[in-house]
């Protein structure tokens, strides 16, 4: 794995002896490579939000990501509580969705049959 953090921070972070704890690590320093890559890439490209932006503004930019995968998960906390509280009003929307959807074929139904009577 090709590092772009200082190896200092990489060993720090991969210190700990639980291999569940090692994994974690490994996956979010490697996230943080990856955006660090994207980065990389996206301030060169002209006409993009970061183009010409600094080096060191990575961590703005690394920001920006993290929030924007919170407001698509829409999940603030990771605690299992609020995860099934989140579920729990998408299958509400949900719902509400499709009861919308059906009592609109019922009323287009209504309607077709309405205008197509004999007078």
């Amino acid at each position: 794995m090709m590092s772009t953090l200082p190896i200092e921070i990489v060993d720090y972070i991969l210190s700990y002896g639980d291999p569940s704890v090692t994994i974690k690590h490994k996956a979010i320093v490697s996230q943080l490579n990856y955006y660090s890559k994207e980065y990389e890439y996206l301030r060169h490209c002209p006409f993009n939000f970061y183009y010409n932006w600094r080096k060191g503004d990575v961590i703005y930019f690394i920001f920006n990501r993290c929030y924007f995968k919170v407001q698509a998960r829409g999940v603030t906390c990771n605690c299992s509580a609020c995860i099934k509280d989140t579920l729990n009003q998408n299958l509400i929307k949900e719902d509400a969705m499709k009861k919308w959807k059906r009592n609109k074929k019922r009323e287009a139904c209504r309607i077709r049959a309405y205008n197509e009577r004999i007078w």
